[in-house]
């Protein structure tokens, strides 16, 4: 909170295989920050002809936290991603099960005129048994799926508040350190 701009992403330690979003949050928020501030004093001593400080206006504040927002948003999709997965697996495993129930009652019932004289109820008891199984292993895989799917999403949304949170406190540093202070005089 006192130097914002002054930890060295660079150096910090990244592994590529893992995501890391407030990494990638602190990169738009020091690169772009410093890119500003480094415009308006080339423009400010331009104009006054002396060495300004360094200093953001109230829409270089809007500017960042617009590409903050942006990125919040990408890292979030790019996290959600691999939720469709689990998502497919929820919708279709009951309907995989479904089918091979339908599939097994078929091939039971399609059976039965040509054993008409062999048939029994073992016969048709194991038909219906295997169509049933398919129903249970369809549930028995969706249920796990949308348990974790619920559990994924949920963590998803907890780290996306905790990143805007994060965005928030660094722009609020850095606009305590770096905004010009708008104050109009009064003439009376």
């Amino acid at each position: 909170k006192k130097m914002p701009l002054s930890l060295d992403f660079k150096t910090l330690v990244q592994n590529k295989n893992v995501p890391n979003p407030f990494l990638e949050l602190y990169k738009i928020i020091r690169l772009n920050t410093l890119d500003i501030l480094k415009k308006n004093k080339a423009y400010l001593a331009n104009k006054e002809g002396s060495d300004p400080g360094l200093c953001l206006s109230a829409t270089d504040i809007e500017q960042i936290s617009s590409q903050l927002n942006t990125t919040i948003n990408t890292e979030k999709k790019k996290l959600s991603g691999r939720l469709s997965f689990l998502f497919t697996t929820v919708s279709l495993a009951p309907l995989l099960g479904l089918l091979g129930t339908v599939w097994g009652i078929s091939v039971t019932m399609s059976e039965m005129p040509n054993k008409a004289n062999t048939l029994s109820n073992d016969a048709v008891l194991s038909g219906l048994a295997m169509a049933l199984g398919t129903t249970v292993i369809g549930i028995v895989v969706a249920i796990p799926a949308l348990i974790a799917y619920n559990y994924f999403k949920q963590f998803i949304e907890n780290y996306s508040i905790r990143m805007d949170n994060f965005s928030s406190e660094m722009l609020s540093s850095i606009e305590m350190h770096y905004r010009v202070v708008d104050v109009k005089e009064k003439h009376g």
